[in-house]
């Protein structure tokens, strides 16, 4: 006759439920932990907090000079970049009113214009007042009025992003040794008022760039005489930074 043993006891679990309550705080402090560091929060209210749950008390006051310090830095900055913005802004609006007060003074506004739209200055200067007839090369009487230009791009250029030369011709074809057609005179004149600012150290190369547009750009009819003269033109479109 065999003889059922009997199962050994369990073992009582009686303190599992503090392990579960123990993970459940320490999951609850690090839920809040998050939500400090995401948001202002009061430093008296935090430590009342910490303290309920840890039962002693915490520091938590350099964490929050902390947190204050790189919000205040971050204010600083924001109005640093303000007020360099808006200088900026200052600069380049001046340099529009002494290209303008020049052109007035000088009597140049039959050859030479100045407009400024949407943190754009584009002055017009006609290739007469630059360039004998089918040459990019700068007439004598041009030198002057491009180390004045030049002069005034080097005191503003922290304002200037990128002042970029445009080559424009009338419908006239041209053929010489030199030029085959229109769109070779007009990259030969942009590139050498670019070389001028760039070798008389006026504004830095790396924020100079020109283009050649022939005539297919026109501002007026290249039907009269008139209209031709103005499509004859060398454009500084001059970007604020």
């Amino acid at each position: 006759m065999s003889v059922r043993r009997k199962p050994p006891p369990e073992k009582e679990g009686g303190s599992s439920w503090m392990d579960t309550y123990g993970d459940m705080v320490t999951l609850l402090l690090t839920f809040f932990v998050l939500l400090f560091s995401f948001s202002n929060v009061d430093a008296e209210k935090w430590k009342a907090l910490v303290d309920a749950f840890t039962g002693s008390p915490v520091e938590v006051t350099s964490t929050l000079d902390t947190a204050q310090e790189s919000e205040v830095s971050v204010v600083n900055d924001a109005g640093t970049k303000q007020r360099v913005e808006e200088r900026t802004k200052e600069q380049f609006k001046e340099l529009y009113e002494k290209i303008k007060k020049h052109i007035e003074e000088k009597g140049l506004s039959t050859k030479l214009s100045v407009e400024m739209k949407d943190g754009e200055i584009l002055m017009r200067l006609s290739d007469s007042i630059l360039f004998a007839s089918g040459s990019a090369r700068l007439v004598e009487s041009a030198v002057p009025l491009m180390h004045h230009i030049g002069g005034l791009l080097k005191e503003a250029q922290d304002s200037i992003g990128i002042v970029r030369i445009e080559g424009h011709t009338d419908n006239r074809p041209i053929s010489n040794s030199l030029y085959a057609d229109n769109w070779q005179l007009s990259s030969a004149r942009a590139y050498t008022v670019l070389c001028f600012l760039k070798d008389n150290e006026m504004v830095n190369q790396d924020k100079l760039s020109y283009t050649a547009y022939g005539e297919q750009h026109p501002i007026a009819s290249n039907k009269t005489e008139e209209g031709k003269a103005k499509n004859r033109r060398v454009d500084f479109v001059i970007v604020r930074k």
